[in-house]
């Protein structure tokens, strides 16, 4: 990990909306007779550089900021170990995310040895856990780097994670989805099903969060099972306007975990009745026997049944397409030379 790497601070979206919230400012008395002159006259000031902005913080602001930084000096250790956990999280990527395990694990180890009376490794786990969890069901597209963080920090000794992860799901997944599904009778109309939606916040990021934890050992092939058919059952008395996302969130669980539960299912036949005959059947329904599977989401779960029949191969898909593609082109070329004769 080179220096630079380390060197780069990244700022969350919710800092920078708290920031464009907060800051206040005014403009230096020169920049802003120079503004009004050019306001006035309707004329552009020709200048040899460009003209810099000046700007003084107002002290409620910089009062506020310097109030924020005494709060963190006196903060408990638990408070430090919860901020620091979320500032990493918040700065994770591809690049720096070695350096941002190793300061998750030291940040873990020095609250766990600080002699707090609320320092114990199991509320170090549980900060931890529970911060993963609500940043995977916020933050889909860093789902497996999330995964992986708890895969890592497994491997490197800390176990109970583990457990604590699963038992996290498990708890996430009866809260929200099975008493979502319970919470909608059969003799519900749409209105009544569309307000029970309402209360309820979309949670399809745990799912990809869950696969991607399968996909790390982290979860057991009958817990993705019960998840994936919760899912499905969740689409199933979804109203028509948050079909589309659920679709894709379990054509993604599919993508991402498909393989591997392929080669832990004990037989083929076995995975395939689990995960695929459901897709199977939705791709053959039409819009007009069933207004949830419209022709996107027939096409979204014919491209994982494809992946599915080509061995979850992505570069033979990519090698059919480029085919179909260049056989495109032929027959093209091949059509403009008949009409030219």
């Amino acid at each position: 990990m080179s220096v630079t790497a380390e060197l780069i601070r990244v700022y969350s979206f919710e800092f920078i909306q708290h920031l464009h919230s907060s800051f206040d400012a005014v403009l230096d008395e020169d920049i802003v007779n120079r503004l009004l002159d050019i306001k006035r006259n309707n004329r552009f000031v020709r200048c040899k550089s460009p003209m810099r902005l000046k700007y003084k913080i107002r002290d409620s602001v910089a009062q506020q900021w310097r109030k924020e930084r005494e709060e963190s000096a006196s903060q408990s250790p638990l408070e430090k170990y919860e901020s620091a956990v979320q500032s990493n999280l918040n700065k994770i990527s591809p690049k720096n995310y070695s350096v941002i395990l190793e300061k998750i694990i030291e940040s873990y180890d020095a609250f766990v040895s600080s002699g707090d009376e609320s320092a114990s490794s199991e509320k170090g786990l549980e900060v931890l856990v529970d911060s993963l969890f609500e940043k995977a069901s916020k933050e889909k597209t860093y789902s497996e780097l999330y995964a992986q963080l708890v895969g890592d920090i497994y491997k490197k000794g800390y176990e109970h994670v583990g457990q604590y992860s699963r038992n996290k799901a498990e708890q996430l997944y009866t809260s929200s989805v099975q008493t979502r599904i319970q919470d909608c009778r059969a003799d519900m109309d749409e209105e009544e099903i569309r307000n029970v939606f309402k209360t309820k916040m979309k949670f399809t990021g745990l799912f990809l969060f869950i696969a991607n934890m399968f996909v790390q050992h982290m979860i057991t092939y009958q817990e993705v099972k019960q998840y994936y058919d919760g899912l499905l059952n969740y689409f199933d008395i979804a109203p028509l306007e948050y079909c589309d996302s659920y679709i894709e969130s379990i054509c993604q669980m599919i993508r991402l975990a498909g393989y591997s539960l392929e080669k832990s299912a004990e037989s083929k036949d076995t995975f395939y009745n689990d995960f695929m005959k459901v897709l199977y059947d939705y791709q053959v329904v039409k819009s007009s026997d069933n207004p949830k599977m419209t022709n996107k989401n027939r096409f979204a779960i014919m491209d994982v049944t494809d992946l599915y029949k080509r061995g979850w191969d992505m570069n033979r898909y990519e090698e059919d397409a480029s085919s179909s593609e260049s056989f495109a082109s032929v027959k093209e070329t091949m059509h403009k030379k008949k009409s030219r004769k």
